[in-house]
């Protein structure tokens, strides 16, 4: 009996010893995507800004215009906090309206193209550092 409580303890301590290194990776590895994303934009010209911003503005005016057409139920979902993204993006699949998936392809579309042209402007270097983000951020998506 004395040999299992030992052996629950090694395991509970080494369990916890995973955990603290995990986050700590997780910390080191979040300084340098932020530390890359810095040196990223600080190496966008201003006309290269401004269309970063313009597709952000845009995202900004989709969203409020697909909220404008929700349902009382719709906007109890999108504004439920306990939901996760996933789990808002779930809940809303079946209340869309055609007219609603039609807005979301749209856009959809429209910043696709947004994003090639601007991946156009950039120069070899930009390129190389705008993948590495992108990578970060499939990573990020399939971690949940």
């Amino acid at each position: 009996m004395k040999m299992k409580k030992l052996f629950v303890i090694a395991i509970m301590a080494l369990s916890a010893n995973f955990v603290t290194i995990a986050q700590h990776h997780g910390k080191h590895h979040k300084g340098e995507h932020n530390e890359l994303r810095k040196e990223f934009h600080e190496s966008l010209s201003d006309d290269q800004k401004a269309q970063l911003e313009h597709q952000k503005e845009m995202r900004s005016e989709h969203k409020e215009a697909l909220f404008a057409t929700f349902t009382d139920e719709q906007k109890k979902i999108a504004e439920n906090r306990e939901l996760s993204r996933y789990g808002k993006r779930k809940a809303m699949k079946s209340l869309m309206t055609e007219n609603q998936k039609k807005m979301i392809a749209e856009h959809k579309e429209t910043m696709k193209a947004e994003r090639e042209k601007f991946k156009a402007t950039l120069t070899p270097e930009q390129q190389e550092m705008h993948e590495k983000l992108g990578k970060h951020r499939k990573g990020k998506k399939r971690q949940g």
